[in-house]
């Protein structure tokens, strides 16, 4: 696992949001690492198997982290559509028939072009 010193900046990648946020080193467990956000008055915990995939010490290596996770997301989503079929019910559920049919339309048109 990677090693940080306290207070020390880093890059944690937000996966749910997709951006790259600033933080700062707070302390190391046997389980991760806690770190704080800046702009979170919270403190955020990352499992120590995940550190290497979320957080970095350089922006540049937090930028090329997070094209990795998207690629991983993309290939995963390639071979089992599930997920994405699943989101369309929930879709056509809340929204209606017509605006799921729209978005496959145009999800259609984007992996054609």
């Amino acid at each position: 696992m990677i090693s940080f010193s306290k207070n020390e900046k880093i890059f944690y990648i937000d996966i749910k949001e997709g951006l790259i946020c600033e933080g700062k080193f707070i302390e190391s467990n046997g389980n991760g690492i806690w770190i704080r956000l800046k702009g979170d008055s919270l403190n955020t915990f990352v499992y120590s198997d995940l550190v290497e995939e979320r957080v970095f010490k350089e922006y540049g290596s937090a930028v090329e982290g997070l094209e990795a996770i998207k690629n991983k997301i993309k290939a995963r989503l390639s071979k089992d559509d599930t997920f994405i079929k699943d989101l369309l019910t929930k879709l056509r559920k809340s929204e209606g028939n017509l605006y799921a049919t729209i978005i496959c339309d145009i999800l259609n048109e984007k992996i054609n072009n």
